[in-house]
């Protein structure tokens, strides 16, 4: 029997370095008229940025306005008169935190003290305590870490000298990583004698319930085969193994969905394994990058047509193999780097190969 078989590495590691998640460069020198502060310009692909802008104690020129601190002549602080940066992790995902750092800009009659705070304590207490010119906020602590729901950021200001003073963030990065609440390391379906075992592992988890372990006979449409329990919370590497004792006869698409507590889930991709039929079909090289080979054991009787689909199940590429051919090179240069699966149908028979794709 051939093994169809893959290894997903999908690990993105952590490290100290800040990796920008979100932020917004603004440019000029005039707090009162330059530059109409936006919704950012590097928003990560895996949150959204639901409030921007400034709390009603705040009065400004117009609304687009860059932040203009006329009403922060207050001896204290004002807890309505501040700016604010909402960030939501997409489902599914988490936010780690690492800092915030910003630079700001005021008149020489604006405001002179203030503070960072956040939801998590409904702005109670203070995180950082910056002055005018900006500085870095550390969002290091635990309490920033595996954000799964909306947090909301305040910066509040005070202490202006005139009623007319201003102040304004002239740019700033929310710096820290966006990820699955479980990151997968691999994932491979290998066939026993009689049986198919799925082995994966996982680099962390955070609010692990399961695994659904789901299987489909043309890749299209999944039904569950079993459950694997999750490890709740982990740090370090954990292996499982769970076992088709009842694969279908020919390919085996295979995929896991992962469900945390709350009932949210994600799907990991989809791999295959090839059960109670031997191989005839050969792809080469393995890996490959401009051109792929195929080759048969024997010549084709009839015409074949070939399919090329990524993991997803996406048609990338599609062809003809010629009655009488035994072998077709394919020009794979266009495709992206990844994984991807050949699907050959020779006359009532059809066949299938996984391929890596390299650039």
């Amino acid at each position: 029997m051939k093994i169809i078989s893959a290894i997903f590495l999908l690990f993105c590691s952590l490290t100290s370095a800040a990796q920008s998640i979100f932020d917004n460069p603004i440019t000029g020198t005039n707090p009162n008229t330059d530059n109409p502060y936006t919704t950012g310009q590097n928003v990560n692909a895996n949150i959204t940025v639901s409030g921007i802008g400034r709390g009603s104690g705040i009065n400004g020129n117009n609304a687009n306005d860059r932040y203009n601190a006329n009403s922060w002549n207050t001896s204290s602080i004002d807890l309505t008169a501040y700016f604010y940066w909402t960030l939501t992790p997409n489902a599914g995902r988490r936010i780690d935190l690492s800092s915030f750092v910003y630079t700001g800009q005021a008149s020489g009659t604006g405001p002179t003290a203030f503070e960072f705070r956040s939801s998590l304590d409904n702005y109670t207490a203070s995180i950082g305590a910056p002055d005018a010119n900006g500085e870095t906020i550390d969002l290091s602590g635990a309490a920033y870490q595996n954000i799964t729901s909306a947090i909301t950021f305040r910066l509040y200001g005070w202490n202006a000298s005139g009623a007319g003073g201003t102040f304004s963030v002239n740019d700033f990065t929310f710096n820290g990583a966006v990820s699955l609440p479980v990151e997968l390391l691999s994932f491979n379906a290998r066939t026993e004698k009689t049986t198919i075992a799925l082995h994966f592992s996982t680099a962390t988890e955070h609010n692990n319930d399961y695994f659904s372990i789901e299987r489909s006979a043309g890749g299209q449409a999944f039904t569950e085969i079993g459950r694997v329990q999750g490890a709740g919370d982990a740090s370090t590497t954990r292996q499982y193994i769970f076992e088709d004792a009842q694969p279908l006869q020919g390919i085996n698409y295979y995929r896991l969905r992962q469900v945390d507590f709350d009932g949210q889930y994600t799907y990991s991709p989809v791999v295959t394994a090839l059960f109670g039929k031997e191989r005839r079909l050969v792809l080469s090289p393995m890996p490959a990058s401009e051109n792929l080979r195929i080759q048969l054991d024997e010549a084709a009787t009839t015409d074949g047509f070939w399919q090329v689909f990524d993991m997803t199940g996406r048609l990338m590429l599609a062809g003809e193999l010629p009655a009488e051919s035994s072998e077709q090179t394919l020009d794979i240069s266009a495709l992206p780097e990844g994984s991807y699966v050949l699907r050959l149908a020779i006359g009532q028979q059809s066949y299938s190969e996984q391929f890596r794709k390299n650039e």
